[in-house]
């Protein structure tokens, strides 16, 4: 868990130094910590106004990375908190900022970020869309666990919109990804919640749905079959 109280007391020490010697980024990485550290003993307020003072130090540094990353705990707070808007807009300075200093890596993570933030407003298009994007960049730099988390927004976008062999196309691409790098505890929830798909859903919606290459028949018991199939394998 870590000694959070004895955290902020040395982060305030190193506060105080760099208001009086220190530069813009010393400045703002000590804001940026003690946000994240407050955020953590459950002081979202007080670790949002953090945020912000960092934000403010690298943007007038012109560190662009150190915006990106204090945007992102942003977002994330406003995420935690249901102000789903607020988040969306702040992922979006964040693709920005990477788009602008071109890291692809970044710009992959900012895109997902960005459709989770749709999803959670319930517009599905535009979540897809932007799993989608984000899936193209991580492709470009052959990034396998960052693709596989995009897979997995973009699954759960598909299934939102009831496109169920899409989910399941979405979701066993994300799996073999994490079987390429041999994450055996993400492969093992990737199943659980395929299975739990097939546990969980009607007949209506299992007859003539294709996985594995296989058509599913109608019935109950092919249903639960299938769901024991992919709980055995987690």
């Amino acid at each position: 868990k870590g000694d959070f109280p004895k955290a902020i007391e040395y982060y305030d020490k190193a506060l105080s130094l760099n208001l009086v010697i220190g530069t813009k980024h010393d400045i703002a990485t000590n804001y940026a910590n003690m946000g994240i550290v407050n955020m953590r003993m459950g002081k979202d307020p007080i670790g949002l106004e953090y945020f912000y003072k960092a934000l403010k130090m690298y943007e007038e540094a012109g560190e662009k990375e150190g915006a990106a990353n204090v945007y992102n705990n942003i977002a994330g707070l406003y995420i935690k908190t249901k102000k789903f808007d607020q988040a969306l807009e702040k992922f979006k300075a964040v693709l920005n900022l990477y788009t602008a200093i071109n890291d692809q890596q970044g710009i992959g993570m900012a895109l997902s970020n960005v459709s989770f933030a749709f999803y959670c407003l319930k517009q599905m298009d535009s979540a897809t869309i932007f799993a989608q994007r984000s899936i193209n960049a991580y492709e470009k730099i052959n990034e396998k666990r960052g693709l596989a988390g995009a897979y997995e927004n973009l699954a759960v976008a598909y299934a939102a919109q009831k496109k169920y062999r899409l989910y399941i196309d979405a979701m066993m691409n994300g799996y073999n990804l994490m079987k390429q790098l041999g994450s055996v505890t993400d492969m093992a929830d990737c199943q659980m919640r395929i299975g739990e798909f097939f546990r969980t859903i009607s007949d209506d919606t299992v007859r003539n749905l294709k996985v594995d290459g296989e058509w599913i028949p109608d019935g109950k018991t092919a249903r639960l079959e299938k769901s024991v199939y992919y709980y055995k394998l987690a």
